[in-house]
């Protein structure tokens, strides 16, 4: 996640409400994040199949798929497993926050929320995840390498054995013709 000063970040926001929309992407393009918005679930799988933002803010009650579904359907496809989901609602019972914990969330705030407090989680959660790409980049450029050198070793094995075959033969002939 290379940005620029100029996009910190993409974040999609995921609320039926459209008050908490606005708020909420005011504040964080404000901040020079790109915002996409959805105001419903399945908006929101849409959405993030097509542009994988860097981090989703959802809410939990919404009229067609409630977020914790959401998160889970996320969580369970390949290409969005690894965007932290950050839940935003007005659930602020132990077992809620437990249940987005388990559907794959990686943070939760209460509503009404704190601009300065859903600022300083979702930048927390983008450099984490920042850190994690770049872990996963080091890891394939490790695989890669260890591959590589896997086929030379082998390649060199083959070329010793053919040396030693080589100086067999010659030593045959050598005695043979001598």
């Amino acid at each position: 996640m290379n940005k620029s000063p100029f996009n910190k970040g993409d974040i999609l926001i995921v609320d039926d409400n459209p008050a908490n929309l606005r708020a909420l992407t005011t504040m964080l393009t404000g901040q020079n994040y790109r915002v996409r918005s959805a105001n419903s679930g399945q908006l929101a799988l849409e959405v993030a199949r097509k542009f994988l933002p860097d981090l989703i803010l959802l809410d939990i009650r919404m009229p067609d798929l409630d977020g914790y579904e959401v998160c889970e359907r996320l969580k369970a496809h390949e290409q969005t497993r690894g965007i932290p989901v950050i839940f935003v609602t007005v659930l602020d019972e132990t077992q809620d926050k437990v249940k987005a914990f388990a559907a794959g969330g990686v943070d939760y705030v209460t509503k009404p929320f704190r601009m300065k407090e859903v600022l300083a989680r979702v930048e927390t959660h983008l450099i984490l995840r920042m850190m994690q790409k770049q872990l996963e980049e080091k890891n394939a450029q490790l695989e890669r390498e260890i591959a590589e050198r896997a086929l030379a070793e082998k390649a060199l094995r083959e070329s010793e054995k053919r040396l030693r075959q080589q100086e067999r033969l010659a030593a045959i002939g050598q005695l043979a013709g001598g």
